[in-house]
């Protein structure tokens, strides 16, 4: 039997075919899977990127927070004091008077002639207020509480113009005032846990400022 050449012919040319779209999908295959690899690298580097970004955005906005609750931390305590005085019944001589947007409290304690001065001013946390809509994206535990905390800032700073007026027509008396010290304490309590969340190991506490001010 003749060898049958244009046979022969077509199996290699088949062959040849064969192992040419072999290479070529192993080639896209392999192209394919390069492009994954990248994607992924790219994803990832994206994400860590983006991790970072929202990490420096984050302890920035702690930062505007932390000073925000300082600035009113600082005459809020000092009110508070006299707040806490009133409920307790001690004998004190009360006056106040205003000048600007601040309202200077004068306390006298009867017994020893100490005098206890403190300045109220309307709570403001304008500064924080401004990055409110972030904050709820990058910590919504943090976002949480400051929003708590600014409702019982409202709530001290309808309580406090009251209990002036009081003190301005002589008629503060110790059990309204008795009444109103937790609400004015809850305040308190949610700055300084607001302040602790903002805070990492380096952050003074509120009370060491408080200490160094009461040193001076």
């Amino acid at each position: 039997m003749d060898f049958d050449w244009i046979s022969a012919t077509a199996l290699v040319v088949g062959i040849g075919s064969l192992c040419l779209t072999y290479k070529s999908t192993t080639s896209a295959k392999r192209a394919i899977d390069t492009s994954i690899s990248l994607y992924e690298k790219q994803k990832k580097d994206y994400e860590k990127k983006q991790e970072e970004e929202n990490k420096r955005k984050l302890d920035a906005i702690k930062i505007i927070i932390m000073e925000d609750i300082k600035s009113n931390y600082f005459l809020f305590i000092n009110i508070l004091k006299i707040i806490k005085t009133i409920s307790d019944g001690i004998d004190v001589k009360l006056s106040s008077c205003k000048f600007s947007e601040y309202q200077l409290i004068n306390m006298n304690l009867i017994d020893s002639g100490n005098i206890h001065q403190a300045v109220y001013k309307k709570s403001n946390y304008s500064d924080s207020q401004k990055y409110l809509f972030e904050l709820i994206q990058l910590d919504f535990d943090i976002s949480k509480v400051f929003l708590e905390m600014k409702i019982s800032g409202s709530v001290y700073d309808n309580l406090i113009p009251t209990i002036i007026v009081m003190i301005e027509d002589n008629a503060v008396s110790d059990n309204i005032i008795r009444n109103y010290l937790p609400l004015i304490e809850n305040y308190k309590y949610e700055m300084e846990l607001l302040y602790e969340m903002c805070s990492d190991k380096d952050t003074r506490h509120l009370s060491d400022y408080i200490n160094m001010l009461s040193s001076l």
